[in-house]
C-alpha cells in the first residue's frame, strides 16, 4: 500500500486547492486557539466547500470532548486528530503522541484509536515546528500511523520508506506559520510519487 499524505495547518481556501492538487490525500484544518494556524468556522466551511478529494481532518490540541464533537458536527468532519482518548461516532480518530525516547515510542502499540499520530516531543508545544524525532525509536509495523515532525522535502522519500500510513507535513513546506510555499508542497508531493 502507497504512504498517504496529510498536509496540516491549511488556513486558506487557495493552499487547499494547492495541496489537493498535487496530490494530498489529506487536508488538516486546525481549531487550536494558541496555534498560528488556527482557523474560524467561517474559514473551514469554505475550504471545506472547495476540496473534492481530500480527507479533511479537524486538528484540536488541549481542547474539551464537547468542543470537539460540537466542531465536528458544525462541519461534518469525517475524521479528527487529537491528544487525548476519545471515542467519536462515524469519526475516525487520530490520536497524537509526542516522542521523545524509546518508552514514548512503546506506547504506539497500546493506543487503541483508529490512527496514532507520531510527533516530536518538545516541553509546552505541540507539532508544526519542524522537528523531527529519532525514528529508529519506531517499531516495524506502521500501519496505524501518520508519520509528523520535521518532514521535508529533503527527508519524504525517507520518511516514506518506513511505511508509515501517511505522512504528515505542515511547517515543512510553509513560507511562514499558515502559509504554504507553491513550490515546496509541489516538489514535496512529487517526492512522495517517486517513492511509491
Amino acid at each position: 500500500m502507497s504512504v498517504k499524505v496529510k498536509i496540516c495547518g491549511i488556513t486558506s481556501v487557495e493552499d487547499a486547492k494547492l495541496a489537493e492538487q498535487y496530490g494530498a490525500d489529506f487536508i488538516g484544518l486546525n481549531f487550536s486557539k494558541t496555534s498560528p494556524r488556527c482557523i474560524s468556522i467561517k474559514v473551514a466551511s469554505e475550504i471545506i466547500a472547495n476540496v473534492q478529494k481530500a480527507v479533511i481532518v479537524g486538528v484540536f490540541v488541549e481542547q474539551a470532548a464537547d468542543e470537539v464533537i460540537s466542531i465536528s458536527k458544525q462541519l461534518a468532519l469525517p475524521m479528527v486528530q487529537v491528544y487525548q482518548a476519545i471515542t467519536l461516532d462515524n469519526i475516525s480518530v487520530i490520536q497524537g503522541l509526542q516522542i521523545a525516547d524509546a518508552n514514548d515510542a512503546e506506547q504506539i502499540l497500546r493506543i487503541e484509536s483508529d490512527f496514532i499520530l507520531c510527533d516530536a516531543k518538545q516541553k509546552g508545544r505541540v507539532g508544526g515546528h519542524g522537528i523531527k524525532f529519532n525514528w529508529d525509536l519506531l517499531p516495524k509495523n506502521l500501519s496505524k500511523v501518520f508519520l509528523a515532525g520535521g518532514i521535508n522535502v529533503e527527508n519524504a522519500k525517507q520518511a516514506c520508506q518506513l511505511k508509515p500510513y501517511a505522512i504528515d507535513v505542515c511547517s515543512g513546506v510553509e513560507s511562514s506559520p499558515g502559509h504554504k510555499d507553491q513550490q515546496k508542497l509541489q516538489r514535496l508531493l512529487q517526492e512522495v510519487q517517486h517513492a511509491r
